[in-house]
Parts: C-alpha cells; sequence; structure tokens
C-alpha cells in the first residue's frame, strides 16, 4: 500500500493538497483526535466518503494514518486569541502554536492539533463562553487506521474532494444569510443603507436651500447612527459634498449680489456723470486746445433718462462729450464720424477725460 500511495503521489497534480494520496474508507468509521483508539472520536465517516491520508511521520509500520477531510470538522480556540467576524462568519485566529480542542475546555482534553504561528482565518461556527467553535483548517488532520482505508485514483476522487470543499464555503453563505436576515443590526444597517441610497439619489444642485437644510438634518442623523465602517465613511463623503454645495451657492450669492451693487454703482454714477456733461458750460480758457476725430457714441441708464455720449478716436482714445447747446446737439451726432474742436479737461463726477466741444468741423456717416 506504501508502495502505491508514493505512486499516486508522483503522479498526482494537486501538490497544494494535504495528505499524500486520495482514499475513500471501506465501511463507516471515526476519526479519532489521535493515533490510537484512546484518542476521542471527531468525526463520523461515512463509507465510501472521499479523504485524503498519508503515513504518520517516522512511524511506516504504524497501524494508523493521518486523514485529511475537506469539509473540515468542529474544534474550539479561545476568544482571547480570535477576533470574530459575525457578519462574514469568519474568525481570525492568531497566536504561537494555538491549540485547537475538540471541547471548550482544557482540563482533561489533548488538543487536537495547533495553529502555526501566525494569523489564520477560519469559519465562525458558534461561540461559547470563552470559546469560539470554528471549522478545522483542511490541513489539520485527524487518525484513523490504515487498513480501513483504500487508496483511489486521483483522476476520479478529484471531484468528489473539490466538492466536498465547496461545503464549507456555501454553508458559510447560508449562515451569513441566516445571519443578516435575523440579526438586528444587520438588520438597521439595511434599512440605513436604504436611507443613504435614498439621499445619493438626487443631485444637489437640483434641490432647493430649504431641501439642503434638510439632507444636512438627516445626514446628521444618519452620522449619529452608522456604526458600520463603510456606512460613516459613506455618511461624511455626502456631508462633504454638501458642505461644498452650501458654501458655492454662498460664493455664487455674494457674487451676485456684488454684481447688483456694481450695477447700482454703475448706474448712479452715470446718472450723475449725465446731469453734470448736460450742463453743456464753456468752461472758456480752461483745458487744452485740441482737434479730434472719432465716432459718436452714447451710454443710457435703464430708466432711459441719463445719457452720456462719447467721442472715440484711433487707437481706442476715448473722451466723454460736453457741448453747449447753442454749439452742437449731441443726440444728433450720435453714430456720426465727426471732427470736433474743443478742449480736453476733467470734470468732477465724471471718470475719465471730457472732451469740451468749441465747434463742429464736420459730420459724416460712419464707414
Amino acid at each position: 500500500m506504501i508502495a502505491l500511495i508514493l505512486t499516486l503521489q508522483l503522479a498526482l497534480p494537486f501538490q497544494d493538497l494535504p495528505g499524500d494520496a486520495f482514499a475513500r474508507p471501506l465501511a463507516p468509521i471515526v476519526l479519532r483526535s489521535g493515533s490510537s483508539s484512546n484518542h476521542p472520536g471527531a468525526l463520523m465517516l461515512d463509507e465510501g466518503a472521499i479523504v485524503r491520508i498519508s503515513e504518520a511521520a517516522g512511524s511506516i509500520r504504524a497501524s494508523y494514518v493521518k486523514v485529511y477531510v475537506p469539509q473540515g470538522y468542529p474544534v474550539y480556540v479561545h476568544s482571547d486569541f480570535s477576533q470574530v467576524d459575525r457578519s462574514l462568519r469568519k474568525v481570525v485566529v492568531e497566536g504561537t502554536r494555538l491549540n485547537m480542542r475538540l471541547l471548550p475546555a482544557t482540563v482533561g482534553l489533548i488538543p487536537v492539533g495547533q495553529l502555526d504561528e501566525g494569523a489564520h482565518e477560519l469559519q465562525l461556527l458558534d461561540e461559547e463562553g470563552g470559546w469560539v467553535r470554528v471549522l478545522a483548517p483542511a490541513n489539520l488532520p485527524l487518525h484513523a487506521r490504515r487498513d480501513e482505508f483504500e487508496v483511489v485514483s486521483s483522476s476520479l476522487a478529484a471531484v468528489d474532494w473539490e466538492q466536498q470543499a465547496m461545503t464549507r464555503e456555501q454553508r458559510r453563505r447560508r449562515e451569513i444569510e441566516a445571519f443578516n436576515a435575523t440579526d438586528p443590526v444587520r438588520i438597521r444597517e439595511r434599512e440605513l443603507e436604504v436611507r443613504l441610497s435614498n439621499l445619493s439619489a438626487t443631485a444637489l444642485s437640483d434641490q432647493s436651500d430649504l431641501a439642503l437644510e434638510s439632507r444636512s438634518v438627516a445626514l446628521e442623523a444618519l452620522a449619529a447612527e452608522a456604526s458600520r465602517r463603510d456606512l460613516a465613511a459613506a455618511v461624511e463623503n455626502l456631508q462633504r459634498e454638501l458642505s461644498s454645495e452650501v458654501s458655492r451657492r454662498k460664493v455664487a450669492l455674494a457674487t451676485l449680489t456684488e454684481i447688483e451693487r456694481q450695477r447700482v454703482r454703475d448706474a448712479t454714477a452715470l446718472v450723475r456723470e449725465a446731469r453734470s456733461l448736460d450742463f453743456g458750460l464753456r468752461f472758456l480758457g480752461k483745458g487744452d486746445p485740441m482737434k479730434f476725430e472719432g465716432l459718436v457714441m452714447r451710454q443710457t441708464s435703464e430708466d432711459k433718462e441719463a445719457t452720456v455720449y462719447s467721442i472715440q478716436g484711433p487707437a481706442g482714445r476715448t473722451f466723454k462729450l460736453s457741448a453747449s447747446k447753442d454749439v452742437a446737439d449731441l443726440r444728433k451726432l450720435f453714430g456720426k464720424r465727426v471732427i470736433l474742436k474743443g478742449r480736453s479737461l476733467s470734470l468732477v463726477n465724471v471718470q475719465g477725460p471730457v472732451f469740451i466741444v468749441d465747434s463742429v468741423v464736420s459730420v459724416s456717416s460712419p464707414k
């Protein structure tokens, strides 16, 4: 039998599997925690069930072999070395050669095996006081007599092994579904997820200021209730987006307010300039005499009562115009190209240089 096991091992493509060969029990048997009948039974194995077996190191002629079962079997580890995730039905066990036991006690019980140093992720079955019940890892063997097994072809047994190994994950998923359906915390978290999803569904830009205030209150309530890390992070992200939108609206409102204030200031200044220019005073003897050619333009206030006329010449040089009624009617010069004689000076209440018209040399339509 040893020769057959070694032959199968060399031909086996599944080098990551525990043990040396696939085997099946010839009849229903009890797998024990150690290599003698004095060790307690740990698992009943049906006739024909697929396992992996290997000779115990240093005892080739011994009557017992190590037996590895794909579906696992329950063992206990102390909770002091365990981090339990009930929602995922997983346990992270960490320690140095941590003992695993068949019952939740240390007195009078020999460990069924030990975990190597480092972190190990195991499937959670239950919690009992200071102990955690888990599925033993696939590489933790039980023991049985060698003559109770027959070695089988790996090509035929590999599929059976894989199907049995999958029952671990299937069982975990069923327990997760049951846990999620009945656990008050998970039920509460699902309700929070729905509320969070509803808040995320509407674009912030489409909501009124009042709706944003209501949203802020709702997010504060969610933040107080969300204990799960991903939910709390999602709430914080929505709160940041809301704060950004509120800040954007404040800036936009301040900008619109300033624009309106500037519009009022400009309108007031235009009325003030129009009144000053409309006097048409000659200001005899003041200013720099000059001759200027350009296009007459105008700027009218919103109420149409105040109009400022100006002339723009070469290179964009511009003067605001003032003329006495007996010299020129600026309304008739609007839109015309003209040559004017006059003087340039500055007037109180008028921004920029002013051209005092002394005479109109010529008037023509713009080219």
